[in-house]
């Protein structure tokens, strides 16, 4: 899709109703284009969530976080969660710097997704079991 059309698309639907936009860092370059789309007031309108990708160390979700708030031309987030389960990566050291990302106010909530509940099950204690469906 072309990138003007992209914006477009994006703005009609926040006008339309649509307040929940959910994109991640993996997604190329989903996030720049949501920041030019949400510009000029429609980030208030929008409860935004993303994710870090692929390397999930605390040095680059804190890295991830900044790039993702940058491009997507905001303060902070709505949700930020990892983005799928790597056992390269233990979930306790990830879901700390989570949490100390959410205490610092560059983002609400925090989560996870793509987790089997079976991987997430006592693996951490720095965040609350996400629900289930």
């Amino acid at each position: 899709m072309e990138r003007a059309a992209a914006v477009a698309t994006v703005r009609a639907a926040i006008e339309t109703g649509i307040t929940l936009i959910d994109t991640a860092e993996g997604y190329r370059s989903s996030e720049e284009i949501l920041g030019e789309a949400l510009a000029g007031g429609l980030r208030d309108r929008v409860f935004l969530a993303t994710k870090v990708s692929f390397d999930y160390s605390p040095a680059a979700i804190r890295r991830a976080m900044e790039r993702s708030l940058r491009a997507l031309r905001t303060d902070h987030l709505d949700l930020y969660q990892i983005h799928s389960w790597n056992p390269a990566f233990p979930i306790e050291r990830s879901m700390e710097t989570m949490r100390q990302l959410q205490e610092e106010g560059t983002t609400r909530f925090i989560g996870v997704s793509n987790f089997l509940p079976s991987t997430w099950n006592g693996r951490s204690r720095s965040a609350p079991s996400p629900p289930t469906r």
